[in-house]
């Protein structure tokens, strides 16, 4: 399969910058609860006013207590960055514990199946006060909600001859959750981010080598040498090695020497012995619906779970789910009983009748009870294997391409090698475990395997992951704000000519334009009213190779205002058509060139002044439809069927009698998008009211854009993007029924494999309503997972 936009598949660095697994770089893993840190004391001082540090990070919890990365111990005060508490705000300190600058980023950092990458640049020497501290993330500098820059040659304590520590910080008693790799520290000079890492040809921010000097007290750390617990803080630059403290390289679940890396390493290392080939690594999903019951630790390796019989939502998932391939994983009891298989929601299951909400309950559950050793789905248990019990190494192998499931007990597969489960084949599928009064550990393949894998399965990373069609998705959607000049001006920069253009006032109260290469440059419709066609000389004056031309109307560029330009390219690649018909009143299919059967669906009569109407899979009714112009909530009708009765095929859609959708002798144009694996996605979630538990969407890629409409209730259709909020929370928001200007809404973070609702409310995540979401990715999973920003 070929990747779109590279000659190689990016993963999640794009190229390695030094083997794979086992004798190749690695991560390491800090436990704050087991008091795990590196540290190192100087023996002399280095440059104080000149430095940088860089390294790699993947977080695993938020809590109200600061999590510190770096930290240098001065005689009455502490420099540290760390992340500051439950903000989740990135913190620079130089004087802990007394009054000091405090440096906290506008960013929030809350995706934990993802690699971030730091760059700390230190230069007191500057002139210029703002360009004395500089910290970047992958790649893109971080602004700063508050900030007090140091005077010019003002010396922070990192570099004396004192107590350093990696994870901890001693005097404000902060342990580090989460994994670290490659972490480099440059004494003397402060250096850009391009020194340790760059874009990559599909515009992936990934590692690279260092080719530079380090300095009297530089080091580099990249945790490759794991012949003991002391070998991990060889310094690979030099002999500035590092003390280890409560870090283990022992066997099992407490090994903290691991493959999770955001390099993809060579997937033939893979043989089924785990830890063998780098990759951002599945983890258990800590931010998915998962009650208050769950306490995760290990890196989200480990899972204990509270409760009583009804233990809704309390579940240990993967990170990572499952379209093809054959996968495997495996887990350990701790102490009682547990569940292991697939789920293919990430939504709660199904009440059982007496208020339970089990795994295994849901129809979308398909899981083995450690208690019986049957297999469930839909509340119902067939007799299936053996039990298990404290200390049994269960093993999960699921293949994803014949759609079964098999269950191992300590290497011997259950019921002679029939499956559990079949016909699991409309996936993504998440590897689930854990039941009430439990605690687990699970292993999807960043340590070794106690047993090994079938053959031909693998372990769970972005490695291993299939080649994505689409390894870039700005070259078939992209997203650009621009700023009005009230002339004329070219909108460029995208990377491919547009079919759909579609424009928005942020500033002032003007209706949303969509135009496109069907109709003709200059035709326009507004989204948020039912008006024909109309040709403005004004608006789009046309469509150039990398974007296009406006006019100086206020809808697209009235001057000093502010735009944001979503723009989309029709090809089966993209699986984005757009296609115009004439109304017949008696029902008619439509071809179109999406490549696969759409499942979102846009149509507008061009003729009159009508509705538009939506067609969306995820309202589970051929007879459902919206109205984008309108905030009504789903509504159905078989007498006047709007898709004739009869779901689109890969060829085709149906139009039936309404005049909305099929008026006699009426221009139509629709726009169709069928989902493109890793590039689009297109479905529903319920919503989650519980602190703690609302909804994650997971769409396998990093969204660029996302629509979200509830359809239980009459609100409207919310657009989020990551041009106008590239940084968590994505709060900007703009309607598609409205002419509304830009609002703020702190609801929702984009994440490196979906989207997380943050709050309650009407629009996003009311008790006991739906939504359905249409989302445009900027890159896969599979080429992302080292970009968690």
């Amino acid at each position: 399969m070929s990747v779109v936009g590279s000659s190689v598949l990016a993963g999640a660095s794009g190229q390695s910058a030094g083997g794979g697994g086992a004798g190749g770089p690695r991560s390491l893993r800090f436990n704050s609860s087991d008091t795990a840190y590196l540290s190192r004391t100087p023996s002399s001082a280095g440059n104080r006013r000149t430095w940088t540090w860089s390294g790699w990070l993947k977080r695993s919890r938020f809590t109200a207590a600061s999590e510190t990365i770096f930290s240098a111990q001065g005689s009455s005060s502490h420099t540290l960055f760390n992340f500051y508490g439950s903000t989740t705000k990135f913190a620079l300190i130089p004087n802990a514990g007394v009054a000091g600058a405090t440096f906290q980023s506008n960013a929030l950092f809350r995706d934990t199946s993802a690699w971030y990458h730091f760059v700390i640049a230190f230069d007191t020497t500057q002139s210029t006060s703002t360009e004395r501290v500089k910290v970047y993330v992958n790649g893109e500098e971080l602004t700063w909600s508050s900030s007090t820059y140091p005077s010019q040659n003002e010396e922070w304590n990192i570099n004396i001859a004192g107590a350093h520590n990696i994870g901890r910080a001693t005097q404000v008693n902060s342990y580090l959750t989460g994994y670290l790799a490659d972490i480099h520290f440059i004494d003397g000079q402060a250096l850009a981010p391009t020194n340790f890492g760059e874009f990559n040809t599909d515009n992936l921010w990934v590692l690279k080598a260092y080719g530079g000097t380090y300095g009297t007290n530089g080091f580099h750390l990249d945790f490759a040498d794991n012949s003991s617990a002391a070998a991990l803080g060889t310094d690979a630059a030099g002999s500035n090695d590092w003390n280890v403290n409560n870090l283990s390289v022992a066997a099992g679940a407490g090994n903290d020497s691991l493959a999770d890396h955001p390099t993809n390493g060579d997937t033939t290392n893979d043989t089924g012995l785990g830890a063998q080939v780098n990759g951002n690594y599945a983890t258990l999903n800590s931010i998915t619906p998962i009650g208050n019951n769950c306490t995760f630790s290990n890196g989200n390796l480990d899972v204990t779970v509270g409760g009583s019989t009804n233990n809704r939502g309390n579940r240990g998932v993967s990170t990572i789910g499952m379209t093809s391939g054959k996968w495997y994983c495996e887990h350990v009891i701790n102490s009682g009983k547990s569940n292991i298989g697939v789920v293919s929601s990430l939504d709660y299951g199904a009440d059982d009748g007496s208020g339970n909400y089990w795994i295994g309950s849901g129809p979308n559950d398909y899981i083995v009870w450690s208690h019986n050793g049957q297999s469930y789905n839909s509340g119902s248990g067939s007799s299936y294997g053996v039990s298990w019990t404290t200390g049994d190494v269960i093993g999960c192998a699921f293949d994803a391409d014949a759609g079964n499931m098999y269950i191992y007990k300590n290497g011997t597969v259950m019921n002679s090698g029939t499956p559990s489960h079949t016909g699991l084949t409309d996936g993504p599928y998440f590897f689930i475990f854990t039941e009430v009064n439990s605690s687990v550990s699970v292993n999807f393949g960043a340590r070794a395997f106690a047993h090994t894998a079938p053959s031909g399965y693998k372990s769970l990373n972005t490695a291993n992951l299939p080649t994505p069609t689409i390894a870039d998705g700005s070259k078939y959607f992209d997203a650009k704000i621009y700023s009005g000049t009230g002339g004329t001006q070219s909108i460029s920069g995208f990377g491919f000519s547009p079919d759909l253009v579609w424009v928005k006032n942020r500033t002032n109260a003007v209706p949303a334009c969509l135009f496109d290469t069907v109709r003709g440059a200059g035709v326009s419709l507004e989204t948020n009213n039912t008006d024909a066609d109309t040709n403005w000389s004004n608006r789009v004056n046309g469509f150039n190779s990398d974007g296009f031309d406006t006019g100086n109307s206020n809808s697209t560029n009235g001057g000093s205002q502010n735009y944001v330009a979503w723009c989309f390219d029709k090809s089966s690649s993209s699986g984005t058509d757009i296609v115009a018909y004439t109304g017949n009143s008696s029902g008619r299919t439509v071809g179109h060139s999406c490549g696969s059967a759409p499942e979102v669906i846009i149509v507008k009569s061009r003729t009159s002044t009508l509705p538009w109407r939506v067609y969306h899979k995820g309202l589970g009714d051929i007879n459902a439809y919206l109205t984008l112009n309108e905030t009504s909530a789903v509504s159905s009708s078989s007498s006047y069927p709007r898709w004739n009765g009869t779901a689109p095929t890969s060829s085709v859609f149906s139009v039936g009698t309404s005049n909305d959708i099929n008026k006699n002798g009426d221009n139509f144009i629709a726009f169709l998008f069928a989902p493109v694996e890793g590039y689009s996605a297109m479905g529903k979630y319920s919503a989650n009211t519980t602190a703690g538990a609302y909804p994650f969407i997971y769409t396998g890629f990093k969204p660029r854009w996302i629509m979200i409409k509830n359809i239980s209730a009459a609100w409207g259709w919310y657009i989020h993007d990551t041009a106008r909020n590239p940084e968590n929370p994505a709060n900007k928001n703009l309607i598609a029924n409205a002419s509304n200007s830009e609002a703020t809404y702190n609801i929702l973070d984009i994440h490196s494999n979906g989207f997380k609702i943050t709050g309650v409310s009407e629009q996003w995540n009311h008790s006991s309503n739906d939504y359905i979401y249409l989302a445009f990715a900027s890159h896969p999973f599979a080429s992302n997972g080292g970009l968690a920003r």
